[in-house]
């Protein structure tokens, strides 16, 4: 793939998080998107990576997320929509489970890691018994690699109108990249006035074409089925 390809691909992956912690930001207010970083230097297994930073990363340790089920949630969705939208959309044509996996040259390897930590983590601080352990794991899989995903393949306008933004801000990313001349050494971010009126676009999109509803509806049986098998009150 050329440089133009890549930055998509990094761009569907980040977007596909950046999605999710719109919906994050707007229920936690306590926490915020500081940037979205696209760079082309220290990345393993690529050569254009990325990332949504979101801070306080006080708020977003392992120990403070699992006290609060609607964040669990979130994060439950967020870390496997980078692979999720990359694997429908970007040019590499990635097949999700080969993305969001534990293979050490898995693009989303980190990704994976940190959601069955969170689903360890949430089971370790509270006392959960087998039946639950095993209902919980099935029923989470079900949730978020079955239903959400078979939700957002059913969501092909939101998925074009996403697409055009995708393919806009990868030619600028492309033409800043050429005019700064650093090819070794290049980074592109996401902040400020620039990602407030992308955000702001990004939202209004999402509730178009339904993808709020669905991820609302996800977030819903997610912090149900925490409350049912790991959380009893």
């Amino acid at each position: 793939m050329d440089d133009l390809e890549e930055i998509q691909c990094i761009l569907w992956h980040e977007f596909g998080h950046f999605l999710i912690d719109l919906h994050l930001i707007e229920v936690h207010t306590e926490i915020s998107i500081n940037e979205i970083l696209i760079r082309n230097y220290e990345c393993e297994n690529v050569n254009w990576c990325g990332w949504v930073d979101l801070i306080p990363k006080a708020n977003l340790k392992y120990e403070e997320v699992i006290k609060d089920l609607s964040l669990t949630a979130f994060k439950f969705i967020s870390l496997p929509s980078g692979c999720l939208f990359q694997s429908k959309n970007a040019p590499d044509k990635i097949d999700f489970n080969v993305c969001f996996a534990f293979k050490r040259k898995a693009i989303g390897k980190g990704d994976y890691d940190k959601f069955w930590e969170l689903e360890f983590q949430l089971r370790k601080n509270n006392e959960v018994d087998d039946n639950d352990k095993k209902a919980f794991f099935e029923s989470l899989n079900t949730i978020v690699f079955e239903k959400y995903i078979n939700e957002v393949e059913k969501l092909n306008e939101f998925q074009k109108g996403l697409k055009i933004i995708i393919d806009r801000e990868s030619t600028i990313i492309l033409a800043d990249y050429i005019n700064k001349k650093t090819p070794e050494n290049y980074s592109f971010r996401f902040e400020g006035e620039y990602l407030d009126n992308l955000s702001a676009e990004l939202t209004a999109l999402m509730s178009k074409y339904n993808f709020s509803d669905v991820i609302k509806n996800i977030h819903s049986a997610i912090t149900n089925l925490i409350s049912k098998h790991i959380i009893k009150k």
